[in-house]
């Protein structure tokens, strides 16, 4: 008898469970996992629509790169039963998410962390207000910079202009010279997959 599941082979549409401490096996019927060895729970019964990220460069069986691409309905009518258009299309066609280079942020759905955001909406960098520690200052206050300097001369960006011993400000102008584009937080570069 076999009293734990190890490994599955899923080729043939049968799969061979092996025992973690018998040689005994069986043959019961399950869905075809295009001939990988698989963790039970893990390649099967994923539902379509689900979004992972692999540590490959290609999109194995049963799974699409999300790059935004246009794919037909009718060739995988279960991916667009589950994602519909939300990411662009018509009646006989549908968008995948386009998550190259985009970091993933949890949909608020009403918790007020990220209000106004629709699902599956796309969201602009950017700065919020930036404090900067001032020791030499009697009181040690924050000073909190905008961009008013830089855009009043329309010059290279700068920090502007000092707008007072505050600890708290808008930073809907805020403008630092740097050597990067974007503000973002140390990663790793994967491939975004979703299963059809």
């Amino acid at each position: 008898m076999v009293s734990a599941v190890g490994l599955v082979n899923a080729q043939g549409g049968k799969a061979i469970l092996v025992s973690n401490d018998s040689p005994n096996t069986t043959t019961v019927k399950m869905p075809t996992v295009s001939g990988e060895l698989a963790i039970v729970g893990v390649t099967t019964g994923i539902p379509s629509g689900t979004v992972v990220f692999g540590a490959y460069q290609t999109a194995p069986d049963g799974w699409l790169i999300c790059d935004g691409s246009s794919h037909p309905v009718a060739t995988y009518p279960n991916l667009h039963a589950a994602i519909g258009n939300t990411f662009g299309g018509d009646a006989t066609n549908f968008n995948l998410p386009d998550l190259r280079g985009e970091f993933i942020r949890g949909w608020d759905d009403a918790r007020g962390v990220d209000s106004g955001r629709a699902f599956g909406s796309s969201q602009a960098d950017g700065v919020g207000p930036i404090g900067i520690y001032d020791p030499g200052h009697a009181h040690g206050y924050v000073h909190c910079f905008d961009n008013e300097a830089s855009a009043a001369g329309g010059g290279s960006p700068t920090r502007g202009s000092p707008r007072g011993d505050t600890t708290s400000g808008s930073g809907s102008n805020v403008s630092i010279t740097g050597t990067i584009a974007e503000t973002r937080p140390k990663n790793v570069a994967l491939l975004p997959i979703i299963k059809y």
